[in-house]
């Protein structure tokens, strides 16, 4: 399983608990010192109700109330289905200077945010694994997540990265910022090779 929480669900169904193998990411090329990093905040996936991209933004807009000079890149793909939803999130960009949304861009683009912005923002509740998270942590950002799923693993459950609404995502980001918090996780963690090593 990709997760301790995705074989906790796979044994309360089939009462059989698989070995938990995290997918592979590696750390990203060209990560910037975190002083020369720009003082912003990543949203990396698909723009659709269940990632609850709109929260971001307000997420955003909270932190700004509390002084902090922050904007945000909404980067992902635009599902047909969702085409209602990413329009709301589009116009809310659109009356905000500090919040850009950027659609179906390649991959060059996101690892350029990823290794030259401080933070990065998932806002799905229980995510299998947590691939953007993951990829927040391998460019050496600040990752921050809801409290539940596998991305828990990635932020080793700790209480000052994992939230439970906008309000406690909005003060975990601000104290973050008036703490002048660097990261701690190592960007090699997920690796290609422990998963090599693991198969083996």
């Amino acid at each position: 399983a990709n997760s301790a929480w995705t074989a906790d669900v796979v044994r309360g169904i089939y009462g059989v608990t698989p070995d938990v193998l995290h997918p592979p990411v590696d750390p990203i090329d060209g990560r910037e010192r975190w002083d020369d990093r720009e003082n912003g905040i990543v949203v990396v996936g698909r723009i659709a109700p269940d990632k609850r991209t709109l929260d971001a933004v307000r997420v955003v807009d909270g932190v700004r109330e509390r002084g902090h000079d922050v904007h945000l890149h909404v980067v992902g793909t635009a599902p047909r289905a969702y085409r209602k939803y990413v329009e709301r999130v589009e116009r809310a960009a659109a009356e905000r200077p500090y919040v850009t949304v950027e659609r179906d861009v390649p991959r060059s683009r996101i690892e350029t945010l990823l290794r030259t912005h401080r933070y990065g923002l998932n806002l799905k509740r229980e995510e299998h694994f947590g691939m953007s998270v993951a990829e927040y942590v391998a460019a050496g950002m600040i990752a921050f997540a809801p409290d539940g799923g596998g991305q828990r693993e990635i932020l080793d459950e700790r209480g000052d990265r994992l939230f439970e609404s906008v309000d406690d995502a909005v003060d975990l980001v601000a104290a973050a910022i008036d703490a002048d918090e660097s990261p701690d996780l190592s960007p090699k963690r997920f690796g290609r090779a422990r998963v090599r090593e693991a198969v083996r």
